[in-house]
């Protein structure tokens, strides 16, 4: 009887060892490494990973992701990464190409991508209704809600395919946020509704995607990375007073000193923005918000 015990917690002992050292077939050791460029994609990632990813975001809220350099030990750490989920900024291709020269382990994940196939489809549809489409240059399409949508599903989808053992969480973690970000939308829109036409001046064309969603018409004081003219700063002066603006939105990553000459020109405030806040669902609210409040004045 001794003996017979003694044989069941060997094998006892000897499965437990095999468990230890060998992995379950299609699950993950440990949490996926994935990089972002910004800290509202970190925001996608946590949300739909949840505990099975672990998250680094190579641009930090003080700089300028539209001249973002990354560090040496960033581009090391990178290279070990599972994921890279990269959202159209111009660092991110020269980045890549450097990474996969020499780390074909990294897959890149662009949401850019995602975003451009529903374009496609917007663009079908408005030549069949013979609508103008609108002009989607705009590379900041973590400020729209409908948008942010169309990132978290192909979020989940690059996680279920490097962690299939997961992909049940993968999916209710998207449903429950795919919920939060429909009720932002709504609220937002109950918010703006009021100012539908109406035009936002902003220092650098962030907001594209935003007012897009929500009816409203950017104007924009840098273009294309240049800061105006004399010749276009008196023109964004003479439209502002045409339209009655009274703020001017301006974000911590640029120089505000434009956007101040326009504001006392107009006698109108500069107010601050940051499109690159972590919680992007209650970022973009806030930003509703202070849109709501400059356009009532």
């Amino acid at each position: 009887m001794v003996g017979r015990i003694g044989f069941y917690l060997s094998r006892l002992a000897f499965g437990l060892i095999v468990g230890l050292v060998l992995p379950v077939p299609g699950a993950a050791a440990e949490p996926l490494t994935t990089f972002v460029s910004i800290a509202p994609q970190a925001y996608l990632v946590e949300r739909v990973g949840g505990k099975h990813v672990e998250v680094h975001v190579l641009v930090r809220q003080d700089q300028d992701p539209h001249t973002f350099e990354p560090m040496p030990k960033q581009m090391v750490a990178l290279a070990g990464a599972d994921l890279f989920f990269k959202t159209g900024l111009p660092f991110e291709d020269r980045l890549v190409e450097k990474i996969q020269a020499g780390h074909r382990r990294l897959a890149v994940v662009d949401l850019a991508k995602a975003v451009d196939l529903a374009k496609a489809v917007d663009l079908v549809k408005a030549v069949e209704s013979q609508q103008a489409p609108a002009a989607h240059a705009d590379p900041h399409i973590w400020l729209s809600p409908p948008l942010l949508k169309l990132q978290a599903a192909e979020i989940a989808r690059s996680l279920r395919d490097a962690d299939p053992a997961h992909a049940d969480v993968y999916n209710e973690n998207l449903d429950a946020l795919l919920r939060d970000v429909n009720a932002r939308h709504v609220k937002i829109k109950r918010i703006l509704k009021p100012f539908e036409g109406q035009s936002v001046f902003v220092f650098h064309p962030t907001l594209g995607h935003f007012c897009n969603a929500y009816g409203l018409r950017q104007e924009a004081i840098e273009m294309e990375g240049k800061s105006p003219t004399p010749r276009r700063l008196r023109a964004i002066i003479k439209k502002a007073r045409a339209d009655g603006a009274r703020v001017i939105f301006v974000q911590p990553q640029f120089d505000q000193r434009h956007a101040q000459t326009i504001a006392q020109a107009t006698g109108g405030t500069v107010v601050q923005i940051d499109p690159l806040a972590k919680d992007v669902l209650a970022n973009i609210e806030q930003m509703a918000a202070k849109v709501a409040a400059g356009l009532r004045k």
